[in-house]
């Protein structure tokens, strides 16, 4: 890497408004698995703030765009989706909860994730960026890039759809979006939220005796198998299109349509809560788990955008779907936390 670029990289001086850096860098020296880059970092433990801040997000939290009163009273829901645009204030996040209407992108989405193409690693392991980026009052959360960019704001409350962007508000808030129920019958044609409802918001416990193609999670407790593990897993649906990808027998077909829910096989599961409910603040204590082959193989979030660790589990480790037998479901690969 250019010397410039690592510079760049290092001297991230410049504010997005309402999303601070908690953390600062530590002596690292990693690569992107792949691509054979290489980057060294060293400073001094002082906090930094985030660089090359687009031009369309410096303004993101600008006292003249946070409404002073509700400006979806009376909303035409047709013509908000129209012509839509992510939440731009944390305020603005709360109009729109209240209104049952989406605060973050809408893209529709296939189930396997798009990857950065640049995943820091060090000596075979992925780096999970340790980083945080909240403002004071931790009602927001900025999604970054690989390089420690930044993408987009999350707002705690708001309605959150694409995998991006629930991944990176359940690291950051431990809970889930507004447009989430925890059922898994509930018709959109029932629910304020329409098209946007997700369901299952549901306790995950990684019962693999039962379910014996799924892997172990990390430090998992269940109420099932004596177990050492302190944190408490939860699931939640990803609204994706190709719901029948991971199986070979791909076909279009939405999530929600507005009138039905077909739920396919992709899932977030997350560490909610430590066992016997206690509260869980630290985001890097936490994990958060994708998995798009209904529970076969799973991939850590790394906290940046497109960041997923290496699948681990059922048909990565040559098993066949859902098969009954525990033979082939691979080991968690350890990710290495360093701050971006």
């Amino acid at each position: 890497m250019k010397k410039s670029k690592i510079v760049s990289f290092l001297l991230l001086v410049f504010l997005i408004p309402g999303c601070s850096n908690t953390s600062s860098f530590s002596d690292s020296s990693f690569s992107s698995a792949g691509n054979g880059n290489v980057l060294s970092s060293s400073s001094s433990s002082s906090d930094y703030q985030l660089s090359s801040v687009s031009s369309t997000n410096k303004d993101l939290d600008d006292p003249s765009i946070i409404p002073t009163s509700d400006p979806y009273t009376d909303v035409d829901v047709d013509a908000f989706y129209s012509d839509y645009k992510p939440a731009t204030s944390y305020q603005d996040s709360v109009y729109r909860t209240s209104h049952h209407l989406m605060s973050g992108s809408i893209s529709s989405q296939t189930q396997r994730p798009n990857l950065a193409s640049y995943q820091p690693s060090y000596q075979g392991k992925y780096i999970r960026n340790a980083t945080t980026y909240f403002n004071d009052d931790k009602t927001s959360y900025c999604l970054v890039d690989s390089a420690g960019n930044y993408v987009s704001t999350i707002y705690k409350g708001g309605g959150y759809i694409t995998l991006n962007e629930v991944a990176c508000y359940l690291y950051a808030f431990g809970d889930i979006p507004a447009n989430y129920v925890s059922g898994k019958g509930t018709s959109p044609k029932n629910n304020p939220w329409g098209k946007y409802l997700v369901l299952n918001h549901s306790f995950f416990n990684d019962d693999n005796t039962h379910w014996l193609y799924e892997p172990d999670l990390p430090d998992a407790w269940n109420n099932n198998k004596k177990t050492s593990g302190t944190k408490k897993y939860y699931e939640i649906d990803i609204a994706t299109t190709g719901t029948y990808e991971y199986s070979g027998n791909y076909r279009i077909s939405e999530y929600n349509d507005g009138s039905s829910i077909n739920r396919g096989g992709s899932r977030i599961v997350y560490t909610k809560t430590f066992k016997g409910d206690i509260e869980m603040p630290d985001p890097n204590v936490r994990y958060v788990f994708y998995t798009y082959n209904h529970y076969n193989d799973f991939s850590e979030f790394l906290n940046y955008a497109g960041g997923y660790g290496s699948l681990f589990g059922n048909l990565s480790g040559g098993g066949t779907l859902d098969n009954a037998t525990n033979q082939y479901a691979t080991s968690y690969p350890e990710t290495i936390k360093q701050n971006f």
